[in-house]
């Protein structure tokens, strides 16, 4: 007589690990990839510019660097996002540690998560409604820079000391990529308000606002390659196990 299966009997269900390629990451080679990226939309920008001025009808707003919601704002947003990722990292390093620093690797994680959620959202551009109100003009007539401005300063009088502390080559890389972006996203924001009030269309004001998004985008790839030089040089490698459990 042979056995046979009930119908409703449950079969056995065998678990599995799913084994996933290594990831090798080489901080060197990230930050080329990235400089090869922003080349890339600094291209695409300045060809769309030209195109713009020369065919009608022909929208430039795609590739745009002064534009949001396209592709350049995309990039942006996902290479803030990919810094705050590396911030986290850099927290739970510090938390295994058991180091004091760890609640400032903490904080600007969610400043950089913050940060990219801006840059996908434009939310800044609400402190536009500060014109009429404060009257600026001339080197300050885009308004938001004003609590931009003081941000930075509290931010820079928070982090001071803990940026001095860390190891010489990761320290100097910090400082380089902090002055590099915000020269760019407020220095040379403030010269292209000056001329965005002859008009935002003007070829001058978009060859300032191709160098401010230049400044902005460089100073995020020498934050990149700092952050993963430093997270280097205290892993050899980093696992994730997402676990999956029956509902």
């Amino acid at each position: 007589m042979s056995n046979r299966t009930a119908p409703n009997q449950e079969t056995e269900v065998v678990s599995e690990e799913l084994i996933v390629p290594v990831v090798a990451v080489n901080p060197l080679f990230i930050g080329r990839v990235m400089s090869l990226v922003v080349f890339v939309l600094i291209l695409a920008s300045t060809v769309s510019m030209y195109l713009d001025s020369k065919l009608e009808g022909y929208s430039a707003r795609l590739f745009l660097l002064d534009k949001e919601g396209n592709i350049p704002t995309l990039y942006a947003g996902l290479s803030l996002f990919f810094c705050a990722i590396l911030l986290a990292i850099e927290y739970w390093l510090a938390v295994k540690q058991i180091s004091p620093q760890r609640f400032y690797w903490l904080g600007l994680s969610v400043i950089f998560s913050l940060f990219a959620v801006d840059e996908m959202c434009s939310i800044h551009e609400i402190f536009i409604a500060l014109r009429p109100v404060l009257g600026t003009s001339g080197f300050l007539y885009f308004a938001w820079v004003i609590p931009g401005a003081l941000f930075v300063v509290v931010v820079v009088g928070i982090y001071w000391k803990f940026v001095l502390s860390l190891p010489e080559k990761t320290r100097n890389l910090f400082l380089i990529a902090g002055a590099t972006y915000v020269s760019g996203v407020l220095g040379v924001e403030m010269i292209g308000a000056y001329c965005a009030q002859y008009g935002s269309e003007h070829l001058v004001y978009l060859a300032i606002t191709t160098i401010e998004e230049t400044l902005e985008m460089t100073g995020i790839i020498i934050f990149s390659y700092a952050l993963l030089n430093h997270i280097s040089s205290q892993l050899d490698s980093l696992k994730f196990k997402l676990v999956f459990e029956e509902s």
